[in-house]
């Protein structure tokens, strides 16, 4: 598995996304990457994994606009079996 290090921001819009590393210091949310991934499949909630320490919520309500940005309507699902 590769792993990058660092930084990166995530910008959304009603036109699309973008994402691209960053020497910002702040940040609004610090976050391993199987957190990002399990946020990004939809297996998992930015709420559920800020409460349970998994996230750190850097600016207060980060973790709510989060939530909206990534929720979906059902969990994953794989019909076959690996």
């Amino acid at each position: 598995m590769r792993v990058w290090p660092g930084r990166f921001r995530l910008e959304v819009s009603p036109e699309g996304a973008s994402c691209a590393p960053t020497s910002a210091v702040s940040a609004d949310l610090s976050l391993e990457a199987g957190d990002l991934a399990r946020l990004w499949l939809g297996d998992e909630s930015p709420l559920r994994l800020t409460a349970l320490g998994r996230i750190q919520e850097e600016r207060e309500g980060a973790a709510r606009e989060a939530d909206a940005l990534f929720r979906s309507p059902g969990r994953p699902w794989c019909p076959d079996l690996f």
